[in-house]
């Protein structure tokens, strides 16, 4: 998920990127939550949740991840 990340160059900014969260979903895919620094968020972070198929070895989908909310 960091080199996709990486690979979008001046459309994301990797200053700050940190792993936050990895889950295995019971279809085999991986959910990984990278943050970034971002001073308009309530914790200075915004969070990203990449959907990985570990198969392909491709990110399937990315989606904006709110720490606040339920899992």
């Amino acid at each position: 998920a960091m080199d996709y990340v990486r690979s979008f160059g001046d459309v994301f900014s990797d200053n700050g990127m940190r792993l936050e969260e990895t889950v295995l979903e019971d279809n085999g895919n991986w959910l990984i939550t990278l943050s970034f620094f971002d001073s308009d968020n309530f914790d200075g972070r915004v969070y990203k949740r990449f959907v990985v198929d570990p198969e392909r070895k491709e990110v399937v989908s990315m989606t904006i991840r709110n720490p606040e909310a339920a899992f």
